[in-house]
């Protein structure tokens, strides 16, 4: 498998992590404080380099063991991040590989779509407050995607309440030539909606022009499953 993944595009954007085990087992993390109120940014900084080094020797790399990282690092925050009048939250995603089956988690403004032989098929997708208004009929579909409010998030990111919120999709089983993509809230709608070509070794193309099209730069990864090996 492949996994391919890149920062937002700000200064103070953090770069996903990607843990190899062998052909068969990876895992990803992404992060996205840009923006955020508070000490985000700072303290999705500060995840980032935790994990890195707590998880790296780690080969029990499943949804319940995440959990349990995740609560460890939260206990472990220093208290000039934790005591911000404004909070830390921050974005979070991860995907886990394990053999022919992926578990996909993501908070606040990550969104994750499968794309395979049944389609496309949205595993993670966050609220926004343009998805309600949708619901409730007071603006259509179209829209939402140039509506002022587009970028902003109903749902709750990583960290709300000191308290490790994912949203975990169903495990799911891929095959070869299976895609992941994982990036803004918008990028459903996007794949669903236009003529692009995923390039799998091209997140940053992926996330640009999701951007175009009206989201945020985000935080973006695309993971592959090669039709053959070799």
């Amino acid at each position: 498998m492949l996994i391919a993944a890149c920062p937002n595009r700000f200064n103070n954007g953090v770069a996903p992590i990607v843990f190899p085990r062998d052909g068969e087992q990876a895992a990803l993390f992404a992060f996205d404080g840009s923006g955020s109120w508070g000490s985000g940014a700072e303290t999705t900084a500060w995840f980032r380099e935790w994990i890195a080094a707590t998880v790296r020797d780690s080969d029990d790399l499943t949804p319940e063991a995440v959990n349990e990282t995740l609560v460890a690092a939260i206990r472990e925050l220093p208290s000039d991040l934790t005591d911000c009048d404004f909070g830390w939250t921050f974005s979070l995603a991860v995907i886990l590989c394990r053999q022919d089956t992926v578990h996909v988690a993501a908070s606040g403004s990550f969104a994750a779509i499968a794309l395979n032989s049944r389609g496309i098929e949205r595993l993670v997708v966050p609220t926004r407050l343009v998805d309600e208004l949708v619901a409730h009929g007071t603006i259509s579909a179209e829209e939402a995607e140039t509506h002022r409010y587009r970028r902003i998030i109903c749902s709750p990111c990583f960290g709300a309440d000191n308290l490790p919120r994912l949203i975990w999709s169903q495990p799911i089983s891929w095959a070869p030539g299976d895609r992941i993509a994982l990036g803004d809230a918008a990028l459903p709608r996007f794949l669903e909606t236009r003529d692009f070509r995923l390039d799998p070794n091209n997140p940053i193309q992926l996330r640009d022009a999701v951007e175009r099209y009206g989201g945020s730069s985000t935080s973006t990864a695309i993971v592959g499953f090669p039709a053959c090996s070799g």
